[in-house]
């Protein structure tokens, strides 16, 4: 339940060490979805396992891929510019 400074706050020192990986990990999830939901090119998706071969490929992809996308208007706005046919590259340069 809300309110357990445990699983709540992640600035406590008991989390430190783990700290950045749950965040990264929230910010995977949410860039796998917006792709996922925008174009069907989530992580277990054709064209994932074709630009991204590799599950390190992927993981890091749609988590550099949830850091540039903001959620609301202004990231369906930003998700609105890619494309099937585009690279992974090209999108996290058309995600900024």
């Amino acid at each position: 339940s809300f309110g357990q400074k445990l699983v709540d706050d992640l600035s406590i020192p008991e989390l430190a060490p783990v700290r950045q990986a749950f965040i990264d990990g929230a910010y995977f999830v949410y860039g796998h979805t917006a792709m996922q939901g925008s174009l069907g090119l989530g992580y277990q998706s054709e064209w994932a396992q074709t630009h991204l071969p590799t599950r390190r490929q992927r993981n890091s992809f749609y988590t550099r891929l949830g850091y540039r996308i903001p959620p609301g208007p202004e990231g369906a706005i930003r998700l609105g510019r890619f494309a099937p046919d585009m690279s992974p590259d090209e999108i996290l340069r058309q995600g900024d």
